[in-house]
């Protein structure tokens, strides 16, 4: 009976025997199926410009971004408006409107006036009346960013504009002045915007049209000196912000970083700004140059990245 299933016997410890050594040796791993990688244009970046004079440490500072809703209510009383009965951010009375923008964290205070066409600013005294008008809002800690005043038309769109779009003050109908807050004496930006933090639109007759702004921190932290880096160390930054990337030129006002050869920067310097998170202030960088398109074509642009 034995010698009958003695060779199944032995065929099953063969088997047993081969699955063990089946298991126990080593295997090659299987490889993911590939994923293809899409292809971007990457401009190259060079900065040609003079050393920029920046510290090898800098201060960064944590900060607790202002209740938006409170700080509407509280601007809308010291407005006198009163709350929009459909919507819980918006107040008005008669020619006057607030309008809350949670998603930019921006205010904005709209003056409904008759249209004034005739032309003529005095730079002087605009700038005047919109510094008490930020005093009257109870915006105090604001500094005036002159070199970034505007002088325009009656255009109702002022997002893609730049001082070289300037009208002298006799042509001008309308000026836009910029403000930034400060923290220590130092004026802060925020993100990636080249509009001041707040803006102070006025006729001709220096009547306000519009101010909009984002409210200043309500609290802010030193968290320590980090060091910064180079112009060339810092650059590639912005492949991972291409936000940065700003064309001042009316060839191509929406050009992407994608869009470019080459970007040829001769200006710069460093400024505080506001982080994309609104946590944070950290120095980043601002440059200024010339950018070629896919297409050949020049154009001003400016780049802004972090500089740590």
């Amino acid at each position: 009976m034995l010698k009958k299933y003695f060779p199944l016997f032995i065929t099953g410890i063969v088997i047993l025997i081969g699955l063990i050594f089946y298991l126990l040796t080593p295997k090659e791993p299987a490889l993911p199926p590939a994923t293809p990688t899409p292809s971007t244009q990457t401009p190259t970046i060079t900065y040609s410009g003079p050393t920029i004079p920046i510290p090898p440490y800098l201060p960064t500072y944590q900060i607790i971004p202002t209740d938006l809703s409170l700080f509407g209510q509280q601007l809308a009383t010291t407005l006198n408006l009163d709350p929009h009965p459909q919507s819980s951010s918006l107040w008005t009375k008669n020619e006057v409107s607030l309008n809350l923008i949670p998603a930019n964290h921006t205010l904005a205070i709209s003056y409904f006036r008759p249209l004034i066409s005739q032309p003529g600013i005095d730079v002087s005294a605009a700038i005047t009346a919109a510094q008490q008008l930020a005093v009257d809002l109870g915006l105090n800690n604001v500094t005036l960013d002159q070199e970034n005043i505007l002088l325009t038309s009656n255009v109702p769109d002022y997002i893609n504009l730049s001082p070289q779009d300037n009208l002298p003050p006799q042509s001008a109908q309308r000026i836009i002045i910029p403000f930034h807050f400060q923290l220590n004496d130092i004026p802060v930006y925020y993100h990636h915007q080249l509009q001041g933090d707040m803006n102070i639109i006025l006729n001709s007759q220096n009547q306000p049209l519009k101010i909009s702004f984002s409210p200043p921190p309500s609290q802010t932290s030193n968290l320590g000196n980090v060091p910064t880096k180079s112009p060339t160390l810092a650059l590639p930054n912005v492949y991972l912000h291409p936000e940065a990337l700003f064309v001042r030129d009316t060839a191509a006002p929406q050009a992407t970083l994608s869009q470019f050869q080459s970007l040829d920067l001769s200006q710069g310097g460093w400024e505080y700004r506001q982080d994309k998170a609104g946590t944070k202030i950290i120095p980043y960088y601002h440059f200024y140059g010339n950018g070629i398109l896919t297409d050949d074509t020049q154009v001003a642009v400016e780049l802004i990245v972090p500089a740590i």
